[in-house]
């Protein structure tokens, strides 16, 4: 995977679902270094051999490091330095979310893209009635990453 390409991608199709031209469907292929889960380590369907050779040939972050280091855009410090703060950033919102309390049950179907109803397996009913018949978006306006 590209990550500047995915970027531009991105940006282009915030453009173009914020001024109002409909949806768009993104589909982004990547590779999962790991299973779905602790009961799927991955290594019954691919090799350890595979999964490493991806990681070293494919890794979109190693990649996007590369080419910055080639342009001149970064140098070795830099990007070390905005590693540590990512690191520093994930570990304070994990922190954060652990110390959270769980969310209300209103908040269930908030960001929900669908029009129709939950589906009726009656474990709660009362959300049935209130379900939203909009669509509803996270607010990307200000969304760091995109602008």
């Amino acid at each position: 995977m590209d990550v500047l390409s995915v970027r531009e991608g991105l940006k282009f199709i915030k453009e173009h679902c914020s001024t109002g031209k409909g949806p768009m469907f993104c589909e982004i292929r990547t590779y999962r270094y790991h299973g779905h889960s602790m009961s799927d380590p991955g290594v019954t369907y691919r090799t350890r051999d595979e999964v490493n050779e991806v990681r070293q040939s494919r890794d979109p972050i190693e990649n996007v490091k590369n080419r910055l280091l080639q342009v001149g855009w970064a140098t070795e410090a830099e990007l070390k330095e905005t590693e540590k703060e990512v690191r520093g950033e994930i570990a304070a919102a994990l922190k954060a979310a652990k110390a959270s309390s769980q969310p209300d049950l209103d908040e269930l179907f908030t960001d929900i893209y669908t029009t129709g109803k939950p589906h009726a397996s009656g474990w709660h009913s009362r959300l049935e009635s209130e379900f939203p018949p909009e669509v509803r978006m996270p607010d990307l306006v200000n969304n760091r990453h995109f602008k």
